[in-house]
């Protein structure tokens, strides 16, 4: 039995998994905190029912509550948040497990990427935590309603493994090129902005193939691009503002200072994986990175496995990513942005490594060093994730407190409550209007419970009327 299991307990990629189950465990208190994923309650209705999720597929379309970014269209990402609805309901430790679980697949899907471009075990594992155990992926995990974006990147980070498999083989890959086109077509409709970076891939893919690709190979090189081109226009003409985008903050997409900022955003988000990845103070970043960049030199500039194309691939990448968010989002800022950016820097680096010239010495020596990086920034990460979770335990205790409530009593004929005099930290008003926000309609409040709860709560009359005192609900 053991002999069996040794294989999968020697596994390099297995003290990962533990590692980050572990470390991502306070995230799992976290409730629902964007106003995002609140108003998307709202606008499910009251019953929060399955089919009321999914008449949300196009939710640009079919939203009544601050419309706006019609240019958007992510059917499986609104897909997969109305069976997460339908599921778990106001349960958001579920919500959160689910967003670690792929978390997890978005890391063991990178590992195996990092394989085909370079089949060390062990140095891709190292790259792989390098990223998983820095403070980039927070932002993305611990947003509830963002699990179709993990989703959308592990299978885009799916579809560049039949990619480097097929830029290294010479023979006919139509085959690969088929599951290329499918993840493709998946991946883009929940996220659309790896179209760009997927037809970049097949332009690359036909440019190494030039007279040797079959019409059907084409086809599914291009099926991700044709698929979501078809379903788009479907999508322009549901909606009444097809360029109107309530979030970008400057007068125009095409403003001057969008285009100016991509090189100040790329280093920027550079400078924030370095910050991420060397521990202080100073003199370890420049000890750390000084080392690694020197044992590293050797093989920096030259990969005899690998061509210009995949060298250069991740970076044009980085370019297109950080281009994008400039002109969608002047501002830039958002917390989930660093981690496609890091994931693909990571990548960047791991690509221009020429594993074979490092002799054994220097590999035991930059394993070493990598360990080190990574147990301190596993180290650091567990605290500043646990940080976060005390941050938010008293409002997780609150919902804690009245999800048991709700769960104890919604089985009863005619359940309904009311809170009386609620808390403002603990259960915070959102303000919602229908239709665009430039529009003549009122703003009213509701609170976050009234949202979450809308099929139980009501003012008029509630069987029950709670009260929030001493760490607990009274009737």
């Amino acid at each position: 039995m053991l002999a069996k299991l040794k294989p999968f307990l020697l596994h390099p990629f297995l003290p990962i998994l533990a590692a980050t189950l572990f470390i991502y465990s306070p995230l799992l208190s976290i409730p629902f905190r964007d106003s995002d994923q609140v108003v998307y309650f709202a606008n499910t209705g009251p019953q929060h029912s399955l089919i009321d999720g999914l008449k949300q597929y196009d939710y640009s379309a079919s939203r009544l509550y601050w419309k706006g970014d019609d240019m958007l269209f992510r059917p499986l990402l609104f897909v997969l948040q109305a069976f997460e609805t339908y599921i778990f309901s106001y349960h958001y430790i579920f919500w959160n497990a689910l967003n670690i679980l792929l978390h997890l697949l978005v890391l063991f899907v990178f590992y195996n990427l990092l394989l085909r471009i370079s089949p060390e075990k062990n140095f891709a594992a190292l790259f792989c935590a390098l990223f998983a155990f820095s403070k980039a992926p927070v932002g993305l995990v611990a947003n509830t309603h963002l699990g179709g974006y993990l989703a959308g990147f592990a299978l885009y980070l799916g579809t560049l493994t039949f990619f480097y498999s097929s830029i290294k083989n010479a023979g006919a890959d139509n085959s690969s090129a088929c599951l290329y086109g499918i993840l493709g077509t998946f991946t883009v409709f929940f996220y659309e902005l790896t179209l760009p970076y997927l037809m970049a891939a097949s332009f690359f893919w036909v440019l190494k193939k030039r007279g040797k690709m079959s019409p059907q190979t084409l086809f599914w090189l291009l099926l991700p691009l044709i698929s979501y081109i078809s379903l788009y226009a479907f999508h322009l003409m549901r909606v009444q503002r097809p360029f109107y985008a309530s979030s970008v903050d400057t007068p125009s997409i095409l403003a001057i200072q969008n285009f100016i900022s991509v090189p100040e955003n790329m280093w920027y988000m550079t400078k924030e994986f370095l910050r991420d990845i060397f521990p202080n103070p100073r003199i370890f970043k420049i000890l750390f990175a000084g080392t690694t960049l020197g044992l590293f030199y050797p093989g920096l500039l030259w990969k005899p496995s690998l061509g210009l194309i995949q060298k250069v691939y991740p970076l044009l990448i980085l370019f297109f990513y950080t281009g994008a968010l400039a002109l969608l989002r002047a501002t830039f800022w958002r917390d989930y942005y660093p981690y496609f950016f890091h994931l693909f820097l990571a990548l960047a680096f791991y690509s221009w490594i020429s594993f074979p010239k490092l002799t054994s010495g220097r590999r035991k020596i930059i394993s070493i060093i990598m360990l080190l990086l990574i147990t301190w920034n596993a180290a650091s990460v567990w605290q500043y994730y646990r940080q976060i979770g005390e941050g938010y335990f008293p409002i997780h205790h609150y919902f804690n407190r009245l999800n048991h409530f709700v769960d104890a009593h919604r089985g009863e004929p005619g359940f309904s409550f009311q809170i009386l005099k609620t808390d403002k930290e603990l259960d915070p008003p959102y303000e919602l209007k229908e239709g665009y926000p430039d529009g003549s309609e009122e703003v009213f409040t509701k609170t976050a419970s009234e949202i979450l709860y809308s099929r139980y709560y009501t003012t008029e009359s509630p069987k029950y009327r709670l009260q929030w005192r001493e760490g607990d609900f009274s009737i």
